[in-house]
């Protein structure tokens, strides 16, 4: 996650430093993404030289909500040329503030259906539509994966799975309208993308997130409704090439 300076500060700041060094835009967040730019397509220059090209995917990663970062990524040098992948991460959340203001499991259900809500679902659904739009405007060879995606409801400043909101976080992730969420979001990117990667295998809530499919292997699958919706998708995925 090349433009994730939230989680990556130190990355963002040095390809900052070094896109302005180099004059690749005035811009320090746009001379960064130009900055990964160059230094994927040096990299893909090199593996074309040791590689045989069947083995050889070319993958530039990018910021699902912001085509103009997508644009950015690809028009710089005419990278696109030698990108085979565009990988993004169609999540669905909420804001941590209105996140702390839930009540209950409805609420965070609403939160995730309001199409005020930025991250919510029917937005981040948008966000896969119009990547995938402009993709085929531009660089319609180019194919479009999630190489994450999913729910990403969590406060990064809990210091316990027992504090609020966590509990109604973990009985969001049982919830069966977890289920239909899941169904919306795949059959959204099924409609425009190549291959989804859900985010992920089985693991325990904890107080940094209710990431797993389930939340241990031998869980019933009754109980996990994101394992009984990937389930409709399960199949052994021919190759991108």
């Amino acid at each position: 996650e090349a433009w994730n300076g939230g989680t990556f500060a130190q990355q963002m700041i040095y390809m900052q430093n070094r896109g302005l060094s180099l004059g690749l835009d005035s811009d320090k967040n746009r001379a960064a993404a130009k900055f990964y730019a160059k230094r994927s397509l040096d990299i893909f220059n090199i593996s074309k030289r040791i590689l045989p090209k069947n083995r050889l995917v070319r993958v530039l990663a990018g910021f699902t909500p912001s085509t103009r970062m997508t644009t950015d990524l690809l028009s710089y040098s005419n990278v696109h040329r030698e990108v085979d992948v565009f990988a993004i991460a169609p999540y669905f959340y909420a804001p941590v503030n209105d996140l702390m203001s839930i009540r209950g499991v409805d609420d965070l259900f609403g939160l995730i259906n309001d199409n005020a809500n930025r991250k919510s679902l029917p937005s981040t659904i948008k966000n896969i539509i119009n990547q995938k739009k402009t993709l085929m405007r531009h660089y319609p060879n180019i194919k479009l994966v999630a190489y994450e995606g999913g729910q990403h409801f969590v406060d990064y400043n809990s210091t316990s799975k027992r504090n609020y909101p966590n509990p109604y976080i973990f009985a969001a992730n049982k919830d069966q309208r977890m289920f239909k969420a899941y169904i919306e979001l795949i059959d959204a990117f099924k409609k425009n993308g190549d291959l989804f990667m859900a985010f992920r295998a089985p693991e325990a809530n904890a107080k940094f997130g209710s990431w797993g499919l389930k939340v241990h292997l031998r869980e019933p699958d009754h109980l996990a409704p994101k394992y009984r919706a990937l389930k409709k998708y399960f199949f052994l995925p021919k190759p991108l090439f």
